[in-house]
């Protein structure tokens, strides 16, 4: 109403008063929303923060288990390394004694026939 009361060429001083107090009215409502959104999104953003860190965590928690289980499984590569190094080592050096035995009983077994 007080819109069409400003279309006319007569508007009065009250109609142009109506008029400004609707807009003052519109702008406070339309000020209380964007005051919502904004703090909707401050809440909305702490929320995704807090989302984030709680994830990082998790992956931190999951990437140190995989990397104990991983360094377990290398101590037990090294130890079994190291026993095979041993062995080999032994057979080293019992080769000698064995070839010069079993050339022994070669020789023994020959005599014998």
């Amino acid at each position: 109403a007080a819109r069409l009361a400003l279309g006319r060429p007569t508007a009065e001083p009250a109609a142009v008063q109506e008029y400004r107090r609707c807009l003052d009215a519109h702008l406070a409502t339309l000020d209380g929303e964007a005051r919502t959104v904004r703090e909707n999104a401050a809440q909305v953003e702490g929320e995704l923060g807090r989302a984030v860190e709680r994830a990082l965590a998790d992956l931190r928690a999951l990437a140190g288990g995989k990397l104990a289980a991983i360094e377990s499984e290398q101590a037990e590569a090294l130890r079994q390394q190291a026993a095979l190094e041993r062995v080999h080592a032994f057979a080293q050096r019992h080769r000698g004694s064995c070839g010069a035995a079993l050339e022994l009983v070669h020789l023994t077994e020959a005599r014998r026939f």
